[in-house]
């Protein structure tokens, strides 16, 4: 096999290794400049902080009620994250009913509900803010929980990563050759313009999914640029062998 062979089955292993690198670089994240904490800011919100992420803000003044509670018990994740000491998402739990969680932990959690009938399930040291909270709920500034994120930059690098894939791939599609090598084995030029497409239509849905979710979940969507490169590399593989290694 020539060494520009073994660059696209490098390149290919590369790209596919890139969603298992965002899953640790979230990890990462998580306890490092996306570490989040638990703020009672002086202009009346109660903040998650989330570091270079972003932030989850609660307005003081719609807040109805705020309450410690020793443990959630067992609940059901309807749609989030839950990895040890970061739980993100929307939960149900029993006697308690839907919560949109922030938390580190299930016991202990600072449990508020606003005037809008929300609950929000907060930790990260959130409860040593009760009796402050206490003291001030339903005066100072009102309106919805605000969620502040860096997930359109960082959702719009991963299509952008995927789309410049696509489009490479398609430029290079009429000059490859009928029959290639690739990852070792000899492949017809449609079947490898299809393993061209495949990457960037997953990373787009990825991303897509991840921006979603990033609007209530300001860690998650650090994913998105490494499914976008992931969905690159593959496409540079392909037109690495379309191209430089005929069969």
């Amino acid at each position: 096999m020539s060494n520009l062979c073994l660059l696209s089955t490098g390149l290919f292993v590369a790209g596919m290794a890139g969603l298992f690198l965002g899953i640790v670089f979230l990890l990462y994240s998580a306890r490092g400049p996306c570490r989040p904490r638990t703020v009672l800011s002086p202009d009346g919100y109660l903040v998650v902080s989330f570091g270079w992420c972003g932030e989850v803000r609660v307005p003081v003044g719609s807040i109805r009620s705020v309450k410690l509670v020793e443990d959630l018990g067992k609940g059901v994740r309807l749609f989030g994250m839950s990895i040890p000491g970061l739980h993100i998402g929307h939960y149900r739990f029993k006697g308690i009913g839907s919560v949109m969680l922030y938390s580190d932990k299930t016991r202990d959690v600072l449990l508020i509900e606003t005037i809008d009938g929300k609950r929000i399930g907060l930790g990260f040291g959130a409860e040593k803010h009760l009796e402050d909270l206490e003291k001030i709920i339903g005066s100072g500034p009102r309106g919805r929980i605000e969620t502040r994120s860096r997930a359109g930059l960082l959702t719009g690098l991963g299509l952008l990563l995927s789309v410049i894939g696509l489009v490479v791939v398609l430029i290079a599609y009429p000059h490859m050759a009928s029959y290639s090598v690739f990852l070792g084995s000899r492949t017809d030029k449609p079947s490898l313009l299809l393993v061209g497409l495949i990457p960037p239509a997953i990373g787009f849905i990825d991303t897509v999914i991840l921006y979603g979710l990033g609007s209530d979940n300001p860690v998650l969507s650090v994913i998105a640029p490494f499914s976008g490169l992931g969905a690159l590399l593959v496409d540079a593989s392909v037109v690495v062998a379309g191209l430089l290694c005929p069969a």
